[in-house]
């Protein structure tokens, strides 16, 4: 089941309940990997996709600097151009610690399932 722009990983994670997701994700915080082995290699199809994003790239913290920089150099001269540099701080912190997530994930996919 592939979503329009080919990342099935993405399209599977996505149809699984918000609760088992957010368990995959904090068992991964820890070093464990899902006990159902079905919804750790979903988990795994995700990060592995996320991650081969070309957002993901550059250095995590690039974005939120280059942002914030932007926004207290035009912040003289618009304010609402400063607002624009924040929200873009506001999503790349957010990018970074969805990424962060991910590589958790995919590196839980080698470890030892936790208890159920």
């Amino acid at each position: 089941m592939a979503t329009s722009d080919g990342r099935p990983g993405t399209q599977a994670w996505k149809a699984l309940p918000r609760d088992v997701r957010h368990d995959v994700i904090r068992r991964a915080g820890y070093g464990e990997r899902h006990p159902d082995p079905v919804t750790a290699a979903v988990g795994a199809a995700w990060a592995r996709e996320y991650l081969a994003r070309w957002w993901n790239r550059p250095p995590g913290l690039l974005l939120p600097i280059v942002s914030g920089g932007f926004a207290a150099y035009i912040y003289d001269y618009s304010a609402a151009a400063a607002g624009v540099g924040l929200a873009g701080m506001i999503g790349g912190l957010q990018l970074w610690r969805q990424r962060r997530m991910a590589r958790d994930v995919a590196a839980a996919e080698t470890a030892e399932p936790g208890p159920a």
